[in-house]
């Protein structure tokens, strides 16, 4: 469940047997409920070290008393402690509105180990800023020690990233050290006392990364042991704030699919009333999807939910890519092939509008073009979550907390004034992703979501011949612009109703172009098995 209406962030396909071995900034392959709680002790911890440099600072000069006399510590001992204290409380905060909004965790950790070295270094600070006891030749072990292994034990991220962090804060000691002999605040000492005071760090630095190594694997080995109904996750292919898809493969039949599930911690963090319609509406989209039987809507094979209370469904795993994915990358299509692909959405929504349902989140990010077979540029209709009926006078709209009830750049001027829903909603969506399949462009450009929806409600568009340099015949430059007529009444009253009018319109689309398309331009369809994001 990704938010609608903007860009999606890939996430990684990293499979949970190898989990650990990869460094991209964005993939954390261990199953999201042990990420997420490392962002919460990352938090805590945060929280925790700033609380200790403030105490130190505080007492010693309240008190006088223990290691320092901060009267006789230079300034640098109490600008340290105080950046300390600062440091924490940001990655704190930082941390805590992260978890509060469900965002991406990756980017959290990667900070957090950011925070470790810079952490470590003003703890080296501190320390080498007080002046030695007399006769004090060789210092105890440093508390970087200290930080760096409880840092790891209770934040693990990958062996690569836990390696370099470790090191660096090793490192940070060393220049630390130097700092205060520059500024006269320690004596110099010989090299064979530097490498006493700061060489035990490096080992530890790479004991900790191996001890990340081991814990990664134990969770990567949890994430490859989970298991909805009958089958068995192998990879995350997308994910949200609330839920994710995994690829997974049927234990006994072999045979691989997509599984849509919301992950069980938001369910039990969650307010009862919360809980209750997210799950009322994750069933709502199965539901929804099972109803309909058109080839031209992706395919449910079940639904559930598991032993750790994650409601999940199974659907067919496809191989291609979204109408979004499609344009941007190869520019506007030719106005057959267009033709060829929004009479199969229609084929699609005709079907769930004569069923009484209407899609309301039709967009390109919905729609996958696929290779089905020996079939290419075979098109799939996404994510009913929104879809409601327009035939009872009452039902209930299941709507995620804070997600408007479509996609702005797509949405009917009626849908967006809050007016009943009608199928001549979907129609008006279909004929802005016709606008995005002929021309590559929106309907409007817009800077943000209000100034787009009042550009539907009441700016006349362009005809699509005018943003293009590509043919487009009269007759569906026509029919894209009723499509996009601000009253519902003068649009096509229904997706069939749509299907007709296109299908008058000459056209020549061969199936041999198709697979010459799919050679050229996605020839790992010939070659591996599918991998394509499913929504």
């Amino acid at each position: 469940m990704l938010v609608p209406g903007g860009p999606r962030r890939p996430v990684p396909r990293v499979s949970p047997a190898r989990a650990g071995t990869s460094f991209g900034l964005g993939s954390y392959p261990l199953p999201p409920e042990i990420v997420e709680a490392s962002v919460r002790r990352l938090a805590v911890i945060a929280a925790l070290y700033s609380l200790l440099c403030a105490s130190i600072f505080l007492i010693g000069r309240l008190a006088r008393v223990g290691w320092v006399d901060p009267a006789a510590a230079p300034p640098i001992y109490g600008w340290s402690l105080g950046l300390g204290a600062i440091a924490g409380l940001l990655m704190a905060a930082f941390a805590s509105i992260r978890i509060s909004r469900s965002a991406d965790s990756a980017l959290t950790l990667n900070l957090g180990l950011v925070f470790e070295v810079v952490a470590g270094f003003l703890i080296a600070l501190a320390e080498w800023s007080t002046p030695r006891l007399p006769g004090e030749v060789l210092r105890g072990q440093s508390s970087v020690a200290l930080w760096t292994a409880f840092f790891v034990l209770a934040v693990p991220t990958t062996f690569q990233r836990t390696l370099l962090a470790a090191l660096l804060t090793a490192a940070s000691t060393i220049v630390a050290h130097g700092a205060q002999i520059l500024a006269g605040n320690s004596p110099h000492t010989s090299l064979v006392l530097w490498g006493l005071e700061h060489g035990p760090l490096f080992p530890l630095a790479i004991g900790a990364a191996l001890l990340t190594r081991f814990i990664y694997r134990l969770g990567a080995q949890v994430s490859l042991a989970r298991e909805m109904g009958s089958y068995r996750l192998l990879e995350l292919m997308a994910a949200g704030g609330m839920g994710e898809v995994w690829k997974a493969r049927h234990r006994l039949l072999s045979r691989e699919a997509a599984i849509k599930l919301i992950r069980s911690e938001p369910l039990f963090t969650g307010t009862p009333e919360k809980v209750d319609a997210l799950a009322r509406r994750f069933q709502h989209e199965a539901a929804a999807i099972a109803s309909l039987h058109s080839p031209h809507t992706i395919t449910l094979f079940d639904y559930g939910v598991s032993d750790a209370g994650e409601y999940y469904y199974v659907m067919e795993l496809l191989d291609g890519a979204d109408l979004e994915e499609i344009v941007r990358r190869h520019g506007p299509l030719p106005y057959s092939r267009a033709l060829h692909i929004l009479i199969q959405i229609c084929s699609s929504l005709g079907e769930a509008h004569l069923a009484g349902l209407v899609h309301r989140d039709v967009k390109p990010k919905n729609v996958m073009l696929c290779r089905l077979g020996l079939s290419y540029d075979f098109v799939k209709v996404l994510d009913f979550g929104l879809a409601k009926s327009h035939r009872l006078s009452s039902v209930t709209q299941i709507t995620a907390e804070g997600m408007a009830a479509g996609t702005p750049a797509f949405m009917a001027p009626e849908v967006a004034l809050g007016e009943p829903v009608s199928p001549a909603g979907d129609v008006y969506s279909i004929g802005c992703v016709a606008y995005w399949l002929l021309t590559g462009r929106l309907v409007f450009e817009a800077d943000n979501l209000v100034s787009m929806a009042l550009a539907h409600s009441s700016r006349p568009p362009l005809p699509p011949s005018q943003c293009t340099e590509n043919e487009i015949p009269l007759p569906l430059d026509q029919i894209v612009l009723e499509c996009l007529a601000k009253n519902p009444s003068e649009r096509p009253q229904d997706a069939r109703a749509l299907w007709m009018a296109l299908d008058r319109i000459p056209r020549h689309w061969p199936e041999a172009d198709a697979e010459n398309w799919w050679r050229i331009h996605r020839p790992e369809s010939f070659t591996s098995t599918p991998t394509a994001t499913v929504r």
